[in-house]
């Protein structure tokens, strides 16, 4: 294993439903809560002494999901191809299997972000052990990819997303630019896209420039004018509709707030 850490954070009663495309590995571990999570066409009950794992730059969805109380770790490695492997994405673990996997998350949330190389290299270390686990538990509950049917224009609907995150500051980027670009007509692209994510791609497109606008914001100190501008927001009036629709305040309190 080679690991490299890039983000730890823990989620307390905040997740928000939506579809995500990540660079990088993404590992969930869930201590208590549930969420519906949907990887290509499987659709999988989360809950409490699961795991998690998606491959970089693979489209998943989280549906729903009740007082999720969990660990999310971004990382890559280059040494490992699950596809390739085929463990599957979630993983449910007994009570003797997951205590030690908790404790080991617990200390990873006291020790990142390290200030020092040594410490990241521990955090790094924590997390090769947590991968460690997730392919030696994996390994007994490999699965066939013999006769599974793929969804339906997924590859269609990845290229999608990744070039409405790739293009978002763009404030002429429309639905039907998406559409178009990956040959499906408006009308089944929109029931498509819902009928994979539970949301529209408006909601969608609109939730990626927020996101962008909310780190400028909140990170580099931009104003909000500044913000709205560079995540392809025609206006600040456009901008503070769609902030106060997703976030249910102000551009200014949600500031104030954090």
């Amino acid at each position: 294993m080679d690991i490299q850490t890039k983000l730890v954070r823990v989620d307390r009663q905040r997740s928000s439903p939506g579809s995500f495309i990540d660079p990088e590995f993404v590992m969930h571990i869930v201590f208590a809560g549930s969420f519906v999570f949907q990887y290509q066409r499987e659709v999988y009950s989360v809950r409490g002494h699961d795991m998690v794992l998606m491959p970089p730059n693979t489209l998943h969805a989280l549906v729903d999901h009740s007082g999720i109380d969990m660990m999310v770790v971004h990382f890559n490695d280059r040494s490992l191809d699950l596809e390739r492997e085929s463990f599957p994405p979630v993983l449910s673990l007994s009570s003797a299997e997951f205590y030690p996997l908790q404790g080991l998350a617990l200390l990873l949330e006291r020790s990142w972000p390290g200030a020092d190389a040594h410490l990241r290299a521990a955090c790094d270390g924590m997390v090769g052990a947590m991968l460690g686990m997730y392919l030696h538990y994996g390994d007994s509950r490999r699965k066939s990819t013999e006769g599974r049917e793929a969804f339906k224009n997924w590859e269609a609907l990845k290229d999608a997303i990744q070039y409405a995150r790739q293009r978002y500051a763009d404030p002429e980027l429309s639905i039907s630019d998406l559409s178009g670009r990956v040959g499906l007509s408006y009308n089944y692209f929109c029931t498509l896209f819902h009928e994979y994510t539970n949301e529209t791609p408006l909601h969608y497109l609109s939730r990626v420039r927020l996101e962008a606008a909310k780190e400028l914001l909140f990170n580099e100190r931009k104003n909000v004018t500044e913000a709205a501008a560079a995540c392809g927001f025609k206006s600040i009036q456009q901008f503070s509709k769609v902030f106060r629709k997703l976030e249910g305040v102000s551009p200014t309190r949600w500031l104030k707030s954090q």
